[in-house]
């Protein structure tokens, strides 16, 4: 694992895209974690691992929370792969960090205004706003 820190914004994009081609590839947690072990250790600093570890172990529950503020027109599985990445990534940073929530928000609505200019952001605004840290 290297020595160097990866800045917040920079973080937040490459945990977007590594559960992105997770999502891609309909891979399992074992998955996951082998491939952090593996093939990602050398490409990311120790915090961005830490929390690349705790995603894969609470994603089941981060999309728990997810679903039931999506709208009626709305299921999990036909949100598009990235989207459902960056919702992910950006519930378990609104509910485990310090980081202001509309500072996240803004940061995944940019990683997914330049990943895909043609999606309906606005939707993915306002899924995040619904999310509030514990005792919060």
């Amino acid at each position: 694992m290297s020595e160097f820190k990866i800045n917040l914004t920079d973080r937040r994009r490459i945990l977007v895209q590594l559960f992105y081609r997770y999502a891609l590839t309909n891979s399992d947690i074992s998955v996951i974690k082998q491939d952090l072990l593996d093939e990602t250790q050398e490409k990311l600093d120790i915090l961005t691992f830490e929390i690349a570890n705790k995603v894969a172990d609470q994603i089941f529950e981060i999309i728990d929370v997810i679903v039931p503020v999506l709208s009626i027109k709305w299921q999990w599985e036909r949100i598009p792969a990235y989207v459902q990445s960056a919702l992910i990534i950006g519930t378990y940073e609104i509910k485990n960090t310090d980081t202001p929530k509309p500072v996240t928000i803004n940061e995944i609505l940019k990683l997914i205004k330049f990943a895909m200019p043609d999606y309906e952001y606005k939707y993915v605004n306002a899924v995040l706003d619904k999310m509030y840290k514990p005792n919060g």
